[in-house]
Parts: C-alpha cells; structure tokens; sequence
C-alpha cells in the first residue's frame, strides 16, 4: 500500500555487514556485565516513554502480532548512508526538544 512501507538501505558489501552483525552481537555480550552508567536527567513522564521505545520484550510482543520474526531483520547490516539519516533524524527530534528549530 502507498506510504505504508519505507525502503531500507542495505549494506551491499558482505564483510562489512557480517562486521557489523557481529558488532552488535557483541555489545549484546557485553552488556549483561557491569557497566558505568551514569543517572538519567529526563523527567519522569520522557523516561517513562524513552523506556518504553527500548523495551525490547515490548518489540518482540508486537513483531509477533504483526507476524515478523524479529531475529530474521536485517538490522545488523544497515547501510551508512540509512544509519546517517536516521541519526540527522534524532538531531532535529533533539533540535526540537530543546527549542533550536
């Protein structure tokens, strides 16, 4: 149907998808041990929601309703040119949030 899918670049060199496969799968490794983190300044309501977009059993919870298997999506191999435009999103989400735009 019209907009209701978006085209996701792809990383097209293998090596370079297989690096950052296994990138992620190592910080997924790493994680479970102890970490610095430092207290988080958002307001009850923004941590409330910020925790909500990364619950990941909520994901899964909601790939399984849409029938999706999310461990058959292609995240590990994003291209560059995709992660750049998702990160010049979160800059105007953060211009935004702070009053810039």
């Amino acid at each position: 149907k019209a907009g209701k899918y978006t085209i996701v670049e792809m990383e097209k060199d293998v090596n370079a998808a297989k690096a950052m496969s296994s990138c992620a799968k190592a910080m997924d490794s790493s994680s479970s041990g102890p970490s610095k983190v430092l207290p988080c300044k958002l307001d009850t309501t923004t941590k409330k929601l910020v925790d909500l977009i990364f619950n990941e059993d909520m994901f899964k919870s909601a790939m399984s309703k849409l029938n999706i298997d999310p461990s058959k999506l292609p995240l590990g191999a994003l291209s560059k040119a995709q992660i750049k435009r998702g990160f010049k999103a979160l800059e105007s989400i953060e211009e935004e949030l702070d009053g810039r735009a």
